[in-house]
């Protein structure tokens, strides 16, 4: 019954979190769907914690937590630390949410409903890419904080690349692998949003998961796979060609903005301007890890941070941009700036250990297959882009899932 609960509970926080949303503040009510679900699960995993057999991953999260809790009572600003920027509110609550569904979903998600569980993502990703498609067209600032491109559910068109980055390695298997039609309608939704949002942090990952696919099927050699990979690819070229020919397309001024810093990078080096000034704030980043090595600034503190230890390079970006800096724009380095470099290393070690152990498996097991492409695709996308919880969740979800006792069961392909 308790795993029910819990099931239950990680399936609301999955479907629910990424589509609600307030005009203006876009995170808010999903912060507090976060933590009141975190809680409940926080208290169903106590109740069922001598359950659990305890493995090097779990250590590693656990040491991860610790490092998440005296990072935050060492801040110079422990509220923030708590709760979270205004309007991110990723503070060390919601990493505490984060890292619970991970456990839950690791040792007691009741995997067998997959029927379930893939309905549930069907409707979270046709909802958020149909009003995706609508955005394209109509414009609505009030969901839309930048006030263009394709932002989806979540207020910011990264944020949606980093959704679809996900999204898109799921559906696109199910059609090549399942031969299931509205896994390829499905595709072509997030394929057009991917496009249509300009987030090239979400390409880069596309392109990841294409060189991925690509190798898997010149190994497998299943002639049903490849064909079935050229329908879909059809359908991505169709629809690229339709937005990038569009008139005041978004993502064409995106790709023109990439060439233009390609071309400079080639001949006059890399300037602090490029990726959006995604290079100047990773070096402002940089300067203040070296002061704050061990334990960072403060969970999700990054702003005081920079305020406190201002630099030449972090008054010409402040000045020149007139936006204060509240994220390092790169996962990695958010987390070796607010929590430090050894939280860092063991975040890296935490995942890296999940994808060493579940390798063997995913040539005999599809599901482990796709859910190996979607935590690649999140990594990759993570180099040039920020957490946002509104899709995190998700990422943790896929990790759990990946390493959960009752899948590693499964050792055989299943449709």
């Amino acid at each position: 019954m308790k795993t029910k609960a819990i099931t239950i509970i990680i399936t609301i926080l999955i479907l629910v979190v990424p589509i609600v949303i307030l005009p203006n503040d876009v995170n808010l009510l999903k912060a507090i769907m976060l933590i009141s679900g975190g809680a409940a699960l926080l208290v169903l995993f106590l109740m069922n914690y001598k359950r659990i057999k305890i493995d090097k991953k779990d250590v590693l999260i656990i040491i991860f937590a610790m490092l998440i809790f005296i990072s935050t009572m060492l801040s110079s600003d422990i509220h923030t630390s708590i709760f979270g920027t205004e309007k991110r509110y990723e503070g060390m609550l919601i990493l505490f949410t984060y890292i619970i569904i991970y456990l839950c979903t690791k040792n007691f998600f009741e995997y067998k409903n997959k029927k379930i569980l893939l309905i549930i993502l069907y409707i979270l990703y046709i909802l958020v890419c149909t009003l995706g498609v609508i955005q394209q067209y109509v414009k609505i600032p009030e969901i839309n904080l930048l006030k263009k491109g394709v932002a989806g559910t979540f207020g910011n068109t990264n944020f949606m690349g980093n959704f679809l980055s996900i999204g898109i390695p799921i559906f696109s298997m199910m059609y090549i692998m399942k031969n299931k039609k509205l896994s390829f309608i499905t595709s072509m939704l997030i394929f057009f949003c991917i496009i249509a949002c300009g987030a090239r942090s979400s390409w880069v990952a596309f392109l990841t998961f294409v060189t991925i696919l690509i190798a898997y099927l010149i190994q497998t050699k299943n002639k049903e796979y490849i064909k079935r990979t050229v329908i879909i690819f059809v359908g991505f070229a169709l629809i690229f060609t339709y937005l990038f020919t569009a008139k005041n397309s978004f993502a064409k001024s995106k790709i023109k903005v990439a060439k233009k810093d390609i071309t400079v990078a080639a001949t006059q080096g890399i300037k602090s301007n490029m990726g959006s000034g995604r290079i100047q704030i990773w070096k402002i980043t940089v300067d203040l890890i070296e002061k704050y090595p061990v334990l960072g600034v403060g969970t999700d503190n990054l702003k005081k941070g920079i305020r406190d230890n201002l630099t030449d390079e972090s008054i010409d970006f402040m000045v020149r941009t007139r936006q204060q800096i509240d994220k390092a724009h790169n996962e990695y380095l958010q987390y070796a700036v607010t929590l430090g470099i050894p939280a860092l290393l063991i975040y890296i070690a935490f995942i890296l250990c999940i994808l060493k152990d579940n390798i063997k498996d995913i040539e005999t097991n599809d599901e482990k297959l796709i859910l190996y492409l979607i935590i690649i695709s999140y990594l990759v996308q993570a180099n040039f882009n920020i957490s946002t919880i509104g899709v995190a969740p998700l990422f943790w979800f896929s990790l759990g899932l990946l390493d959960s006792k009752e899948n590693s069961t499964n050792q055989q392909k299943t449709s």
